[in-house]
């Protein structure tokens, strides 16, 4: 069976994507499944990675936010695997939007897998003051039609600000947590959670739906695979809720658009009432309005 995130589309042969496109119109969630033995790979692969990375960059480890969600949690673990428990450092960065389940499921992912963490309450204590001024000084009232969107992001820079800052005492890498859903959807701040503010990205192969399946086989807690995933940028955000569409219906859509299948064949072969040919061409034109996001910056020959 194929998987989307095994398929190099830059190098697949003719045959490969043909038979990737079959098994689609068949079933589509057959390429977003990961079993036993696609978990061995995809660990082994991973650690691999992260080993080389840090060899390659002189660095001794990584530090990461832990925002209590799964996709902290899985490149956390994933890090420990490569370089030691001891050489990773997890920041939980809690604002006065992060709800206290989030705390106590980040502490249960480092107390399990032995991972050091911060005091999140001094965070805390100046986390939304220092997010409040950086609105002032770029002159953002709450009067700003997009006032909701600027101010997560803000939070989502300033986060990364605390993780570089330590990671520089420590002389290690900031590890992103951005999985191919969200990469493909651009659903990230530029210089925050994604693009151009992390070192490198172990996950970013890995759609959520697999995230989700790989996550049980590396232990994670059942709690973090399970809750409905949010970034914690305003009162009661969720990812999906703010995408306006659930994340494997996204991976379904995501998957025959990567394999070239037209808009009309990805909802004929997923035969879901959320995956209307509107839902398709909605989901398509946000990950191509944000293309942009990926790309590095441009310069001018001279």
């Amino acid at each position: 069976m194929k998987r989307l995130y095994y398929i190099n589309f830059d190098a697949a042969s003719k045959r490969e994507l043909n038979a990737a496109r079959k098994q689609y119109m068949q079933n589509p969630m057959s390429l977003l499944e990961v079993d036993e033995k696609d978990a061995e790979r995809i660990t082994a692969s991973i650690i691999d990675f992260l080993k080389a990375y840090t060899s390659e960059s002189k660095t001794k480890g990584y530090v990461i936010g832990l925002s209590g969600g799964i996709d902290s949690a899985v490149s956390a673990v994933l890090a420990t695997k490569a370089v030691g428990n001891e050489n990773v450092y997890g920041m939980l960065l809690s604002s006065k939007y992060t709800a206290k389940n989030h705390e106590d499921d980040a502490f249960a992912v480092a107390n399990k897998f032995g991972i050091k963490t911060n005091d999140p309450a001094h965070v805390k204590k100046h986390f939304d003051e220092a997010v409040e001024l950086t609105m002032l000084m770029t002159e953002i009232t709450k009067e700003h039609p997009n006032y909701k969107l600027l101010l997560g992001n803000n939070h989502a820079r300033e986060r990364m600000k605390i993780l570089r800052g330590k990671a520089a005492s420590l002389r290690y890498l900031v590890l992103g947590t951005t999985n191919l859903t969200e990469a493909w959807l651009g659903y990230a701040t530029i210089a925050g959670d994604g693009y151009k503010g992390v070192d490198i990205e172990p996950i970013q192969r890995l759609p959520k739906t697999s995230e989700r399946m790989y996550a049980r086989y590396i232990g994670i807690p059942g709690q973090v695979i399970t809750k409905a995933p949010t970034a914690g940028l305003w009162e009661n955000q969720t990812d999906e809720g703010e995408i306006g569409m659930a994340y494997e219906d996204i991976d379904r859509v995501m998957a025959g658009f990567f394999l070239g299948i037209s808009n009309e064949d990805i909802e004929k072969a997923n035969k879901k009432p959320t995956i209307t040919r509107q839902s398709i061409e909605a989901i398509i034109a946000r990950a191509k309005a944000n293309e942009f996001k990926a790309k590095p910056e441009p310069f001018a020959w001279l």
